[in-house]
């Protein structure tokens, strides 16, 4: 759980880049931990009920739809079984454990330099 809770403020932050299907999948994930099974009773028909968490660095109206109709899907999973699949996906970020260092090269120019586990 605090693995999941790191990772969503490193793409939050963005320091941990995602793709928009990426950006989705993974809100869908997160809402299904938060907020469990999608209702209509509890959560209305549209995606309104999703406008009170941040799933992205900037998130539009066509994210919030797209983390919508993936929550849908999701009936049924218990939020550990959630945070489970969010961590399957994000580990496959290219970016998923790479610590970024700014530096500079030899001219003066300023870089950054990503430290992993391969170097």
């Amino acid at each position: 759980y605090q693995l999941c809770l790191q990772l969503r403020q490193d793409i939050l932050s963005g320091k941990l880049p995602c793709s928009f299907v990426t950006y989705a999948l993974l809100g869908s994930y997160t809402a299904q931990a938060e907020l469990g099974d999608y209702s209509e009773l509890d959560h209305g028909t549209t995606y309104d009920y999703l406008k009170e968490l941040q799933f992205a660095p900037q998130q539009d109206e066509e994210l919030l739809k797209r983390i919508h109709e993936q929550h849908k899907r999701h009936k049924g999973q218990p939020p550990n079984a959630a945070d489970l699949h969010f961590l399957e996906n994000a580990k496959k970020l290219a970016m998923y454990g790479v610590d970024i260092h700014p530096a500079q090269d030899s001219e003066n120019v300023n870089i950054n330099i990503g430290v992993s586990a391969n170097g």
